[in-house]
């Protein structure tokens, strides 16, 4: 279901309260899939109900409303969810990725109804996602270095097949462009295909680590009323060099 709420500004007060108001919505071929009236109307606003059959195809659908010789539109996604038929262990071989360390990934898929998911082909994608880096034993340290931003990349991993027990295994080793400003996620996305083409997918996350070392900085609080470093006064900085441990 798709709800389209529309707000009506009528500023000349023109409009009577019945004027029509219609919604379509149109399918990403260019087809009138269907035609409804507000569901629901209050004052300027107008609420819409719509609804797309299961099997509608995937992609740009087009939200229409009219009202008399004026139409306003939005685009709209939708998406074909398919519920997963295959069952996937993915095991990335540890609880943290550091750069530099390269782990064993282990893959392994069944069918629901129990039957080993044998010789189907299968990918592996991981997006890295800048997260706050910060470490329990050092709470007041600031690691993350503001001069530097990124923004989210990813990588193909591995693709091939699974053997006849409906496993595989390949290596990990995460490498970036730039340099990032801390700790990084890694989020991982499996894809086990059917010979159909339908997929089924998995997906994990877990901290990675761009760096050896990090440095972090402890910065005085300053004054108790107004919480500024005072002129005239000497401050110290704290700094700790910690490893991804």
């Amino acid at each position: 279901d798709l709800y389209l709420t529309f707000v009506l500004f009528d500023r000349e007060r023109r409009l009577p309260a019945e004027h029509p108001v219609l919604s379509e919505l149109v399918n990403p071929k260019g087809q009138l899939i269907q035609t409804s009236k507000p569901a629901r109307s209050l004052d300027a606003f107008h609420s819409f109900r719509l609804r797309t059959a299961e099997a509608a195809p995937t992609g740009n659908w087009k939200a229409r409303v009219l009202v008399g010789g004026l139409v306003f539109e939005q685009n709209v996604k939708i998406e074909t969810v398919v519920p997963n038929r295959l069952k996937i262990d993915f095991q990335p071989g540890a609880e943290k990725l550091v750069r530099g360390k390269p782990a064993e990934a282990s893959l392994r898929s069944q069918w629901l109804h129990g039957a080993v998911a044998a010789n189907l082909k299968f990918d592996a994608k991981v997006r890295l996602v800048p997260r706050p880096t910060s470490f329990s034993r050092w709470p007041d340290y600031v690691f993350d270095d503001p001069a530097r931003e990124v923004t989210a990349s990813e990588q193909n991993l591995a693709e091939g097949q699974l053997d006849a027990g409906g496993d595989a295994r390949f290596p990990i080793e995460l490498e970036m462009e730039d340099a990032a400003p801390g700790m990084m996620d890694a989020q991982f996305a499996v894809r086990v295909f059917e010979e159909s083409g339908d997929f089924s997918s998995d997906a994990v996350t877990l901290p990675f680590f761009p760096y050896k070392s990090f440095v972090g900085i402890r910065v005085p609080k300053g004054d108790e009323m107004r919480g500024m470093l005072l002129t005239d006064q000497d401050h110290v900085l704290q700094i700790v060099t910690v490893d991804p441990d």
